[in-house]
């Protein structure tokens, strides 16, 4: 059995950091995706290889993904910008939509063993008070509020076109970062 590498997007955000400790306690081999401007002093310590890339630049991601010895790989899809205003919508597009865009074309080229992608429930249109949600097929940014939640609506639509064609993919959609909570239901969907 070959060892798995678990490559990490969004490691130096709240539910990023604290699914990267819990993999470092256990003692897996991790490769993290940062920006060159994010603050890496929490990451400088830890045992951990870390690469500087952008998941909009996707020519940026070759060496996230690079893999001379054929492990699996095990991707972990957190990155995103979380922001409820209305402006930068052309920069929360991106990194939401394209970026993701961009990890799933580069795990499909490196044949990904497993992909999580951490999704929102604001990506579902909001129930009147009393109504109950449920998990749902279909995905609109018309149908949700705000930009954060447009693009995250968008993803998931994208989402649901590619596991349709085939892409195996675990998506996880939280409803509120509770760190410990968040994350073991991120560990039970790879089976950790």
């Amino acid at each position: 059995m070959s060892k798995a590498i678990y490559l990490l997007t969004g490691a130096t955000g709240h539910l990023g950091f604290n699914i990267l400790k819990k993999l470092v306690k256990a003692n897996k081999a991790v490769r993290t995706l940062v920006l060159p401007t994010d603050n890496q002093s929490m990451l400088k310590d830890m045992p951990i290889e870390s690469v500087e890339g952008n998941v909009v630049e996707k020519e940026s991601l070759k060496n996230f993904f690079d893999n001379p010895h054929n492990e699996d790989l095990i991707v972990i899809h957190c990155a995103g910008i979380v922001n409820i205003a209305t402006d930068n919508k052309k920069f929360v597009m991106d990194v939401n939509f394209i970026g993701t865009q961009n990890i799933v074309n580069y795990c499909q080229e490196a044949q990904v063993k497993k992909m999580v992608y951490v999704s929102s429930a604001h990506a579902i249109a909001e129930k009147h008070k009393g109504e109950i949600m449920q998990e749902v097929r279909t995905f609109s940014p018309d149908e949700v509020t705000g930009l954060y939640a447009k693009t995250k609506a968008e993803t998931s639509q994208w989402f649901i076109e590619q596991l349709d064609a085939g892409f195996q993919v675990v998506w996880f959609i939280q409803q509120v970062s509770l760190a410990p909570m968040t994350i073991k239901r991120v560990f039970n969907t790879i089976g950790y």
